[in-house]
């Protein structure tokens, strides 16, 4: 059994978090900083350049740097994960690509109204649609994006074009670092590389190169030229030719940059990783990327992003999946949590991370580690899951969680049957680039309905599927004895949901197969993009998807049975996996409704005895369970989010008996004894007033007064030339003079002229250009958020705190930033939130209206966010007596729980971590008096917003742009509720 396993997991399965380098980058900082990714259980990290960065890319500076982190992970024997771009989309080398070689630059093929053409483009073919003349016209990419530093994208079907992208950036890092490839170095990430970079334009446009027309006669045997407006228009044989179309064009760019890039990492021992551009429903993958599932057979580690804070993209895991499945790739990654937002919990994060896990991620790439919080950079895609965040000392629990799971989907191979063919081919035929620009249906919608919906209720059903490509199985399916077999899959039942077309290979396979061939929702009528119907003898064939959920349930087909005992009815929000290692099973099951908790019998075939997988200590259980024939049964309460883990073995042991799981399931029914009673909160770090309302002068003239900081970054400061002089006013008032120390923090003061407290100079407590290690003393949180000293010039009333200094930042526009050629004689300065800190509390009157009163003892409310810390972003603690007759263990459980995590201690030793449901602790009370404290930890949402923002809390995205959305601004702010309401005593009853 693989107890020992799951207790330490190897360091390929803990989370690698993308670690953003964004401002002028310290040595001993960055090492610091490795230091915190090491306690808290991350396997490696990425060095990743992100809006911001002020050392320059790809510098000596850079190299050194780097080569000094690489040596830190070889000693604290972790990852050092490179990186291969300026930002991303991947290809340009920060600009280096498209300067060197105009026929290196990004093309697209546009539909232009004649006085839309501009010198950049080439008519080639023109026509009459509506009275109006359109021309088809080449684009060449002039130098005037300011993302890719005031230059443009590649041509990524232009195998040279990679090739000096390659040379650029690969090379480079070779000559520096090839010593640790394959070691302390073991792989390079690649992000979002398109052969469209379909959102550049506002016209009708598509892929192009100059080398498709070439490589797509070669393909087709006629000339692309001459058809091109069918590609936007419903003229000729236009489905034919759209078909032709992408599929030349998915397979340039494939053999261009992936195949190019993959055999360069091979021969070079480093791994490729990474993901593509917009891999989701089939409208996007045909803009951006033609379909995303080929490039992942050539990839070492394949990747995806998961961004937002949902759980819909089930089939972007999927296609990954299935090809990490059907090739045994090592693992298989995913990009996420981010834009989930700064008011994102260990428990949300957690509710992602096991959907993920259940469809098929085995590695964790965590978005975003930010290196500074300056400026726009806390707004670079929140949340920021670092050293900064109040809940940070508990990220270690929740890694070895990630690590634990990612584990759990990498052992041994996915019990799966069934092919679904992936209708994108069909999207091709039909696909509308006239249509997309001009707001209506791109024509893929059809198909992509059916895909989602088939796929989703057979998620709903625990029938365990993969997706097959045609381009894949065309180079790499056969029969095997009348099977399917791809790579190491193979499938004796195929779907093929609603489509239009079918590749000729695909049906010469299907005429060899024995196992069923089901379709739903319409049968394909045409062969490689013509009007030949594919002649395929279909076993099953239903009109709509429940037909065949019920025939596949009927059949057998679903790997396990979950029953809503609420309901009666098979349970459609409790996911499993299934995956064979050996003599041993595994299956984890996934509650992905994270609210509704849900009673459920459980059913599998299996003769094998189950032990339950403790994914929070690694430890292996007994469980309760029953034998009905084949099948075994397990009753079990899946709290929302709560997930668990199942081993199946012929191996007979002994293990302690679970009631529960921290992960958010019970196995009996437990009872509150008595509410315990809490005497109060203890704050455990500074309070704070963020100062949000501001005067602005800009080279003397006042330009906002009594504004939102929004308003000033984008409008005012950030453009504003070099040097410009600029100073910010900030008022707030104090009712009664706080106790003890009151400090402002500002964001690079050390670099402001002057530094004013009604009218009285103050001093920071840094120095100009320290940009050293991450000192308590100096800073508060962030590197860059500096203290300065203020209570001896503070007042009841009325105050005012006042900073002057010259505009100087590399921050050009919404999220984006200018490259410098001499970081070392930048001295930036922000026109930022300043924050006042100290021991006292905040009026707030109506969510607008702020000030500052002392602090006047211990907290009772169960909300210190209605209890003068609306914007506290640190820990407290809450303490109460357990007196016992007898040494004994006690079940305790928090109710109400408002907080990311939460430390017990019991006299005054550590018990455990909380941070999703059942918040249920076990704790050892000696005789007599006994001791429990509760540390919790609130997030950076109250503090940092964007709760001025009328979408947020609720908000399932959080980008730079909700930061300054005017026209959702609201003075009123909303808040999150930071406490508990109480703790109770349970006892657990079995049966």
């Amino acid at each position: 059994m693989k107890n020992n396993f799951f207790k330490h997991i190897p360091n390929r399965y803990k989370p690698i978090p993308f670690w953003s380098w964004n401002d002028k980058l310290s040595s001993f900082e960055l090492l610091r900083q490795i230091e915190e990714f090491k306690e808290k259980g991350y396997g490696g990290f990425f060095m990743h350049s992100r809006v911001g960065l002020v050392t320059g890319y790809m510098s000596q500076e850079w190299m050194n740097l780097i080569k000094e982190c690489i040596n830190k992970a070889k000693e604290l024997k972790i990852d050092a994960w490179l990186y291969d771009e300026d930002k991303w989309p991947s290809g340009f080398a920060g600009g280096e690509v498209p300067l060197a070689n105009r026929d290196f630059c990004s093309r697209n093929l546009l539909l232009l109204r004649r006085e839309e053409i501009t010198q950049n483009d080439t008519p080639i073919s023109q026509y009459n649609q509506d009275g109006i003349c359109f021309y088809v016209c080449k684009r060449v990419e002039g130098y005037t994006y300011k993302h890719f530093n005031n230059t443009c994208y590649i041509d990524t079907m232009n195998s040279e074009a990679v090739g000096e992208f390659i040379k650029k950036t690969h090379e480079k890092y070779k000559k520096n670092f090839g010593k640790y490839f394959g070691n302390t170095v073991p792989g390079i990430f690649t992000d979002e590389p398109a052969y469209h970079m379909y959102n550049l334009t506002t016209v009708p446009s598509l892929p192009w190169s100059e080398k498709l027309p070439d490589f797509f006669y070669k393909m087709h045997g006629y000339n692309l030229c001459d058809n091109v407006i069918s590609l936007f228009f419903e003229v000729g044989n236009f489905k034919k030719i759209r078909y032709d179309f992408f599929k030349a064009a998915s397979k340039l760019f494939l053999e261009s940059y992936t195949i190019q890039y993959s055999k360069w990492c091979k021969k070079n021992n480093i791994k490729m990783t990474g993901h593509y551009m917009f891999e989701d429903e089939i409208g996007k993958q045909i803009k951006f990327i033609g379909h995303a599932m080929p490039h992942y057979v050539h990839m070492d580690i394949p990747g995806v992003d998961k961004l937002r804070k949902h759980i819909e993209q089930f089939v972007t895991i999927k296609q990954l999946a299935s090809v990490k499945e059907q090739f045994a790739k090592e693992q298989a990654l995913c990009e996420i949590f981010g834009c989930i937002g700064q008011n994102s919990s260990f428990a949300e994060r957690k509710w992602i991370a096991d959907w993920a896990a259940v469809l098929g991620i085995s590695l964790f790439n965590s978005h975003l580690s930010l290196y500074s919080m300056r400026g726009e950079r806390k707004r670079d895609y929140p949340p920021n899951l670092f050293f900064q965040q109040p809940w940070w000392n508990e990220e270690g629990e929740f890694s070895d969680y990630i690590a634990r799971i990612s584990a759990l989907a990498s052992l041994g191979k996915s019990d799966t049957k069934i092919l679904i063919i992936h209708p994108i081919e069909s999207g091709w035929c039909v696909y509308s680039a006239y249509n997309a620009r001009r707001g209506l249906p791109d024509g893929t919608e059809v198909y992509n309905i059916v895909f989602e919906q088939l796929s989703k209720a057979m998620l709903d059903s625990n029938i365990a599927f993969h997706y097959g490509d045609e381009e894949i199985i065309e180079g790499n399916a056969c029969i095997n004895n009348g099977n399917i077999k791809i790579g190491e899959m193979v499938y004796s039942c195929v779907i093929i949901p609603k489509c239009l077309t079918l590749r000729k290979t695909t049906v010469e396979l299907l005429k060899d197969f024995k196992g069923d061939i089901i379709s739903v929702a319409g049968t394909a009528y045409m062969t490689d993009g013509e009007d030949i119907p594919p002649e395929i003898n279909y076993t099953q064939s239903f009109f709509k998807v429940p037909e065949a959920i019920k025939y596949l349930i009927a059949k057998n087909e679903s790997n396990v049975t979950i029953t809503d005992n609420s309901t009666g009815k098979l349970s459609s929000s409790i996911w499993s996996s299934r995956r064979l290692e050996d003599e041993n099973e595994y299956i984890f099951f996934v509650n992905t409704d994270p609210k509704r908790e849900v009673h459920a019998s459980i059913s599998f075939a299996t003769n094998k005895i189950p032990y339950i997988i403790d994914l929070n200590s690694g430890n292996l259980h007994t469980v309760s369970f029953k034998r009905k024939e084949k099948d075994v049964l397990i009753d079990a309460t899946f709290f929302g989010a709560g997930s668990m883990a199942v081993l199946l073995s012929e191996e007979s042991a002994e293990f302690e008996n679970i009631d529960y799981l921290k992960s958010g399931v019970c196995f009996n029914n437990f009872y509150c004894k008595e509410k315990l009673l809490i005497p109060g909160m203890d704050i455990l770090e500074e309070n704070v007033l963020p100062l949000q309302k501001i005067d602005l002068e800009i080279d003397g003239k006042t330009v906002i007064q009594n504004k939102h900081i929004s308003n000033v970054w984008h409008n005012y400061f950030y453009n504003s030339a070099e040097g410009t002089p600029f100073s910010v006013t900030y008022k707030f008032d104090i009712e009664t003079l706080p106790q003890g120390e009151i400090c402002a923090v500002i964001e690079v003061a050390e670099n402001l002229d002057l530094i004013e407290i009604n009218g009285q100079k103050v001093t920071p407590f840094k120095k100009k250009g320290d940009t050293g290690v991450f000192d308590e003393k100096k800073s508060w949180k962030d590197v860059n958020f500096t203290k300065v000293y203020l209570k001896n010039y503070l007042k009841t009333g009325s105050n005012t705190l006042k900073i002057y200094g010259k505009k100087s930042n590399n921050i050009i526009e919404l999220g984006e930033h200018l490259s410098l050629n001499n970081s070392n004689d930048h001295f930036p300065t922000e026109a930022e939130t300043a924050y006042i800190i100290g021991n006292f509390k905040v009026n707030n009157i109506d969510n607008t209206y702020f000030s500052i009163t002392q602090q006047d003892g211990t907290i009772t409310s169960t909300n210190l966010t209605d209890s003068g810390y609306p914007f506290y972003g640190g820990r407290a603690k809450c303490s109460f007596s357990y007196t016992s007759n007898i040494d004994k263990e006690v079940l305790f459980k928090i109710s109400n729980p408002h907080f990311s995590s939460a430390q017990i201690l019991v006299n005054g030793k550590e018990c455990d971590v909380l941070y999703s449901q059942p918040y249920i602790f076990k704790a050892d009370m000696k005789c007599g008096e006994n001791i429990i404290e509760i540390i919790i930890s609130t997030t950076l949402y109250n503090l940092m917003g964007p709760n001025w923002n009328i979408d947020f809390p609720e908000s399932v995205f959080t980008g730079p742009v909700q930061f300054v959305e005017n026209i959702k601004y609201s003075d009123k702010l909303s808040f999150l509720p930071f406490g508990l309401e109480g703790i109770y005593e349970i006892t657990m009853k079995r049966g």
